[in-house]
């Protein structure tokens, strides 16, 4: 690395939910733990600002639902506005709550990478899967980040609904990705982004969580996608319990308690930084 460089450094988290429904509690109290969430992300933006970051990853679930109220949208817009106006570089994949159960509709978040926000870059369903190839502003390193957007299972037929159906669609959209890469040269880090649920995974103490019924791909699945991929991290998001899958695959966490089965989680993102010539 040239001297006058910095070293890399990225932000990873996943699971926002901004603007959660919060069942049994008054206007007031909700837009009040509304709020929190807000609170939370600003602080890591404010992190991610202050330490000048080359990028910050978001593993899905930025929202609640895929069409989020008004004002929680544009309190989301306002602070990526203030990343990217830092040449801090956005990739942000769908989660199950940013996607529309119906296939069809987009999830509303689209909009800004439509309207040509610099430095944001989001990954739907529905994206054309190509790898991305950044060049951090602060430490001029090249990276091709990988994308896997959450992956209903509906989308796959109902008799063919199975985990080596699912990882199979999941091997598909990582492989054309990979195959579209083969020719980039000069990278320094390959990444991977992705929302799903990986067996074995810890959940929240409390918690009896819907993805317990969901597929999962398995962790000899994922410690394949590495090594085929090279990967040097994999950033993952859609469980709540921040954790590492393995040496190079992470769980974030969520930013905020969703509920009270989370009360004694830990919450907060992953500040990732180059060290010794690795991350």
């Amino acid at each position: 690395m040239a001297s006058n460089h910095r070293k890399l450094k990225i932000i990873h988290t996943a699971d926002l939910h901004l603007g959660v429904a919060l069942q049994g509690m008054s206007y007031e109290k909700r837009e009040r733990r509304i709020n929190d969430f807000f609170k939370n992300l600003e602080e890591i933006v404010n992190f991610a600002i202050k330490n000048e970051c080359d990028f910050f990853i978001i593993a899905g679930d930025i929202f609640s639902n895929p069409l989020p109220r008004g004002e929680i949208f544009n309190k989301f817009s306002y602070l990526i506005g203030r990343l990217v106006e830092r040449n801090i570089k956005v990739v942000a994949v769908a989660g199950n709550h940013d996607t529309p159960p119906n296939l069809i509709q987009r999830n509303t978040t689209l909009g800004l990478q439509l309207a040509g926000i610099r430095n944001f870059k989001y990954i739907d369903y529905r994206s054309k899967p190509e790898p991305l190839l950044l060049e951090g502003y602060y430490s001029k390193r090249r990276i091709i980040f990988y994308a896997i957007p959450f992956i209903y299972p509906e989308a796959i037929s109902e008799g063919e609904r199975s985990i080596v159906e699912y990882e199979k669609r999941i091997y598909d959209l990582f492989d054309e990705q990979l195959s579209n890469s083969m020719n980039i040269e000069d990278v320094d880090y390959r990444m991977a982004i992705a929302h799903l649920t990986v067996e074995g995974a810890k959940y929240s103490e409390k918690v009896e969580p819907t993805y317990t019924y969901e597929l999962k791909v398995r962790k000899s699945f994922l410690n394949h996608l590495v090594k085929l991929g090279d990967i040097d991290y994999f950033a993952l998001g859609h469980i709540h319990l921040h954790q590492d899958i393995n040496s190079k695959a992470s769980y974030s966490g969520s930013i905020e308690r969703i509920n009270f089965g989370e009360m004694s989680d830990e919450k907060g993102c992953i500040f990732i930084y180059e060290d010794k010539g690795g991350l």
